[in-house]
């Protein structure tokens, strides 16, 4: 609750004197100069079950002061980007890759790029998330508008991110493989994807699908995408001091340091 308070606010509140329910006087307070009896507890938890039901969420960007147009599309991209992935690969929801992106020959940055371009504009018009407007005042926000369970999942996968290093580390080792060389994915591949996929929340059926032995090409493919989707992740959580995503300003705080970007990390 005091995270909720005082993390991601203006720092200032409201303090409200009442008489049993009658309101008596309403005072403008700097959340800092309060009293700590005024404050909850640091072990007092906000209860998520009191949140109403809101069909849309609103995730918030907080803008430094230079931002200009390129600034918010490359925002709205990295979020798209990973909302798509999220909405895709969401386990028990029954649905699949769109068609094609399993099939890419993963040879540079190209392949990646149009593989999330794709997927990007493969989530269905209703479940879709969009950019909601601009804030300009001091300091600007951007806000985008996502149905909320996609948009909710979404936020989970980011809370395991940190905590996935290790995984993403073992994947990685290999899956950054050049395509020439994919006699060298090691008989682990599968078990790492299944590894960095259940600490992702991504259901790996959907980035292996089918029954029986996979073959090299397969888990090749699997590994490049799940890898470059833990790395567009931390590019949501990280953008340095341009800009802060509100809503994983706890998750931002508790981060490891990001990994590096790949070469094949170009974005469209």
């Amino acid at each position: 609750m005091l995270d909720i308070l005082k993390g991601p606010s203006d720092a200032v509140g409201f303090v409200v004197e009442k008489d049993n329910d009658w309101i008596q006087s309403v005072y403008l307070v700097s959340l800092d100069e309060l009293p700590p009896k005024y404050l909850p507890d640091p072990d007092a938890f906000h209860d998520e079950s009191l949140r109403p039901n809101w069909s849309v969420a609103e995730p918030s960007f907080l803008l430094g002061k230079k931002w200009d147009a390129k600034l918010l599309a490359t925002i709205e991209r990295r979020y798209l980007d990973a909302y798509g992935f999220s909405f895709f690969t969401e386990p028990k929801k029954g649905r699949a890759m769109p068609a094609g992106v399993l099939s890419f020959v993963f040879d540079g940055g190209f392949p990646l790029m149009h593989t999330f371009n794709h997927i990007r504009t493969a989530v269905p018009f209703e479940a879709r998330a969009h950019s909601d407007g601009v804030s300009v005042n001091s300091p600007g926000i951007l806000s985008i508008s996502a149905p909320a369970s996609p948009a909710d999942h979404l936020m989970k996968v980011l809370t395991a991110v940190p905590g996935s290093t290790q995984a993403y580390d073992a994947l990685h080792q290999w899956a950054r493989l050049p395509w020439q060389k994919v006699s060298k994915v090691p008989a682990t591949a599968e078990d790492d994807i299944k590894r960095l996929a259940g600490r992702l929340l991504v259901d790996p059926s959907v980035l292996l699908p089918g029954d029986g032995i996979r073959s090299d090409q397969a888990l090749l493919v699997a590994g490049k995408i799940l890898a470059s989707y833990y790395r567009r992740l931390w590019t949501l959580l990280d953008f340095g001091e341009e800009v802060e995503f509100l809503d994983a300003a706890r998750i931002q705080r508790q981060a490891d340091e990001r990994p590096y970007e790949e070469e094949d990390d170009q974005f469209g």
